[in-house]
């Protein structure tokens, strides 16, 4: 049991280092000016295409109709959670601000956890949510937020914004794929 706990760490770090990169590499694409939106589209689009040739189709089909709604939620929170960071970018907003202020996934999974799981919440565990939210804000330089950074100019409020709505987006991931244990996700 251990070893699919591992595995499963292992692969949640893996995915925030390859959603890292995504935007990292995002923000380069978008400095050189190719058309970075018309590129991810149409990446998006061949990787929907192969997903439906090689059987997602009929997995889903198969699988039971009150687990629709989580595969469905999932999806959606994930592509949410891209599109967002990917508009906070775009505004202009600094790469490690948006990556501090989207940190408030734990946060909102947490609280969700509770509401739709039903998971315990004790005060060690509002007190951890509290310091992720305050930690969140010292490390997006809370000077800068309100406008007196460094930068001089006016803060990157739509950036700051989205980027916290991307945030909640990725906690809506970890609660549709706890709903989703045991399901085949590709």
């Amino acid at each position: 049991m251990a070893s699919r706990e591992l595995n499963g760490m292992f692969l949640m770090a893996g995915a925030s280092l390859l959603a890292t990169a995504l935007v990292n590499v995002s923000t380069l694409v978008q400095q050189t000016d190719l058309p970075y939106f018309a590129l991810l589209g149409l990446s998006t689009f061949f990787m929907a295409v192969i997903l439906a040739s090689t059987g997602g189709i009929a997995r889903l089909c198969s699988m039971p109709k009150r687990q629709w709604k989580w595969v469905f939620g999932r999806g959606f929170a994930g592509a949410s959670r891209q599109w967002l960071t990917l508009l906070s970018i775009s505004t202009g907003a600094p790469m490690g601000d948006i990556s501090a202020l989207q940190s408030i996934n734990v946060v909102v999974a947490a609280v969700l956890g509770r509401a739709i799981l039903g998971e315990p919440m004790r005060r060690l565990h509002v007190a951890a949510l509290f310091f992720s939210v305050v930690g969140a804000v010292l490390i997006s330089k809370p000077t800068a937020l309100i406008g007196l950074g460094e930068s001089g100019g006016e803060p990157h409020w739509l950036g700051y914004t989205l980027a916290l709505l991307g945030g909640v987006a990725s906690g809506g991931i970890f609660i549709a794929a706890r709903k989703l244990q045991g399901v085949n996700q590709v």
